[in-house]
């Protein structure tokens, strides 16, 4: 990409898609299927929170991407790119992974603690936060689930070194803290 912004920036800007973003022509997000859920959408065992956390947020991909770079000849995960809605409130997701809230400040940080494949999808994760910043929206978040995915899954092939690629995927996030 010849701009140095984070492609989540230039995603919530406006100023790419992911299909303009990635080195090869990909399906539109806003094509790929969209999976109907809510909060009593059955989610799978090794997924669930554990007691005693609260549903904060459930949020769905507006506009996202996987993105890969090709590095020692194979397509590696570089990044997610996305931005997430639930009514008005807009979130940024990006590397780290991380979930920021552009309307407080506010974001957390996490790392996969399980994970449960879907067939031609990223998996379904549970995320445990590792670090949190603020007292908003996401200052207090405990878990993070991502479910319903939909494509982003790495490029098949060989690739130029240093080449990105972003894949468009959907998914539903939901954010959870501690019971007060």
């Amino acid at each position: 990409m010849r701009n140095a912004l984070p492609v989540v920036a230039l995603l919530a800007a406006g100023l790419v898609t992911a299909s303009t973003a990635s080195a090869a022509p990909a399906e539109p997000a806003s094509e790929l299927p969209r999976t109907v859920s809510s909060t009593t959408t059955p989610v799978p065992g090794e997924l669930r929170v554990p007691d005693g956390q609260d549903l904060v947020l459930t949020a769905r991909v507006e506009q996202g991407a996987q993105v890969y770079t090709c590095a020692g000849g194979a397509w590696a995960l570089l990044e997610p790119a996305a931005v997430l809605r639930s009514g008005g409130t807009v979130v940024l997701h990006t590397k780290g992974p991380q979930w920021i809230s552009p309307a407080d400040g506010s974001a957390v940080t996490g790392t996969a603690v399980a994970s449960v494949p879907v067939t031609g999808a990223v998996p379904q994760l549970l995320l445990k936060s590792t670090a949190n910043r603020g007292t908003g929206l996401f200052g207090s978040v405990d878990y993070i689930q991502r479910l319903n995915t939909n494509g982003g899954v790495a490029p098949a092939g060989q690739c130029t070194e240093g080449a990105l690629q972003a894949v468009p995927y959907y998914a539903e996030y939901r954010f959870y803290e501690a019971s007060t």
